[in-house]
């Protein structure tokens, strides 16, 4: 599963989840497009924020950047 599926599954839009995280839209799609890695406050927040365990958030994170 990816940055992307994750936040689908729950329904969350990239705006949507850029306002949980206090980061701009843009951010959320360098997370999910691979082109930058989160903050560790802000990977924290998205594994709270999608139900995640942190080193399975860092692994979807890995996944992607290494896809690009």
């Amino acid at each position: 599963m990816t940055f992307r599926e994750a936040r689908l599954k729950y329904g969350y839009t990239q705006k949507e989840m850029a306002e949980l995280l206090k980061i701009g839209q843009p951010a959320v799609c360098k997370i999910e497009t691979g082109r930058q890695l989160p903050a560790l406050k802000t990977a924290l927040q998205i594994a709270k924020i999608l139900k995640l365990q942190l080193d399975d958030l860092w692994e979807m994170f890995c996944e992607t950047s290494e896809e690009e």
